[in-house]
């Protein structure tokens, strides 16, 4: 709420409470989990607990952009109207923002929750603990067929993941959100939602213990933590230093747009195919989407790093294999957000042109593409900067670009050039997240 600008208002202290907080998500988020880990790890030692600091840390930076950008979409009516009445900022956002945003909030939410399934597959590499951890024994041992059953299983929860995301918003976009001149009635009215709290209160703390969680950690961190923060603090602004990382960088940025590019558009057909409201009409449509739907999960159930490694086997070591694999991803992941921007358009305008005697295609066309670019711009410009972020962990694998020399610094224990590395996709990913604000301001 704090990074949305139609929230934080017009006044000195909330533009500059604005600014803050999307620079913090732009520091925290260009810097990918895989490299949180190999922090996290000096800091609190190997194992679970490091894993999840990594996927947290992440995490809020990734959905804070996410949620702000939604808070930023909402219809202003409601805002005004309540305001008008004399409420404070809580009161507005309790009964005029959050009924706006709990569809996308918790769709957002669970497709976050699948993203860290598939990222503790990574940082299980470098912290330990998680399913991880069993696929780098697997690789060193040689043990493919071992590795191939474990990529399936991560498969499988993903797709449980994404039918659970599916059927609970299709269940909220259904309900009828209306105000009301009674107070809402108690959460703990309903033995429902009594139990629904005591089962989330049992799985929090068997997810605490599985983890292993240990806050005593934090206050005592390894002896070389405080060096290797120091050393990635000081950047090496050296002319060889910077010419390198400059070149490598627009590299990057040229083969994350070619990736994001390639990936979104064959997205685009496939989006139509596995959107519910447009697939729901006969029972061949019906198998299309699910077809549809089970070909994204499929594939976004496998890290790019993996992907990385078959396409250097394919086409070789360097920046065209990096791009393959980024493509792949971008086209499963597009795929599904831009599916489920097609379900959660207004059905007004589609009913409308039916009526009119318009066929399907012009029903698309007139009634649901004018309400999907807005959404369809700004989720192929976030994963860009995605795509820019997670080339640091395609080069760790040979896939070219920035990540390759990244890692070489980080394996001389040269912390001060690989912090020059990372400045520089924090200062890429800034740029293209104030762009992505400019253009969707424009457009919506």
């Amino acid at each position: 709420f704090l990074a949305a600008r139609n929230i934080v208002g017009t006044t000195n202290a909330g533009v500059v409470l604005y600014y803050v907080m999307r620079m913090f998500f732009n520091v925290v988020r260009s810097v990918d989990p895989l490299v949180w880990g190999l922090v996290v790890v000096v800091w609190v030692g190997l194992g679970p607990f490091a894993g999840v600091l990594a996927l947290t840390i992440h995490s809020i930076a990734a959905l804070g952009k996410l949620y702000s950008e939604e808070v930023e979409h909402i219809d202003p009516g409601p805002v005004e109207a309540i305001r008008a009445t004399g409420a404070n900022f809580f009161q507005t956002i309790r009964y005029a923002v959050v009924p706006q945003i709990v569809p996308s909030f918790l769709g957002y939410t669970l497709l976050r929750w699948d993203i860290n399934v598939r990222s503790a597959t990574i940082v299980g590499f470098v912290a330990g603990g998680g399913i991880g951890f069993l696929l780098i024994q697997f690789i060193q041992k040689g043990a493919y067929n071992q590795y191939a059953t474990t990529m399936w299983a991560i498969a499988i929860v993903v797709y449980v993941l994404d039918y659970a995301s599916a059927k609970w918003r299709e269940r909220i976009l259904q309900t009828e959100t209306r105000a009301a001149a009674e107070a809402p009635k108690p959460f703990f009215s309903s033995w429902r939602n009594i139990a629904v709290t005591v089962i989330g209160l049992v799985v929090f703390v068997a997810a605490w213990n599985i983890s292993q969680i240990d806050p005593a950690s934090f206050l005592n961190p390894g002896k070389n933590f405080g060096s290797l923060v120091h050393d990635f603090v000081t950047v090496d602004l050296g002319s060889n230093t910077v010419s390198v990382v400059s070149d490598l960088m627009l590299q990057t940025i040229l083969m994350a747009l070619l990736a994001t590019t390639l990936g979104g558009a064959l997205a685009i057909p496939f989006s139509f195919l596995a959107a519910r409201n447009l697939t729901g009409r006969s029972r061949l449509l019906v198998w299309i989407y699910y077809i549809t739907r089970t070909v994204f999960n499929l594939f976004r159930s496998i890290e790019a790093l993996v992907y990385v490694t078959l396409f250097i086997i394919w086409v070789g070591i360097g920046p065209f294999a990096g791009m393959m694999a980024l493509s792949v991803a971008t086209f499963a992941l597009l795929g599904k957000l831009f599916s489920e921007a097609i379900e959660n358009v207004d059905t007004g305008p589609m009913e409308a042109i039916t009526a009119t005697g318009a066929n399907r295609l012009q029903t698309i066309v007139y009634g649901i593409i004018p309400q999907i670019v807005p959404p369809f711009i700004s989720y192929a410009i976030y994963q860009w900067d995605i795509n820019i972020r997670i080339s640091t962990i395609i080069g760790f694998g040979g896939g070219g670009g920035i990540g390759f020399q990244l890692q070489t610094w980080m394996n001389m224990l040269q912390y001060h050039k690989a912090g020059t590395a990372v400045l520089a996709i924090v200062i890429v990913v800034t740029v293209m997240d104030f762009l992505s604000a400019k253009i969707r301001e424009r457009m919506v």
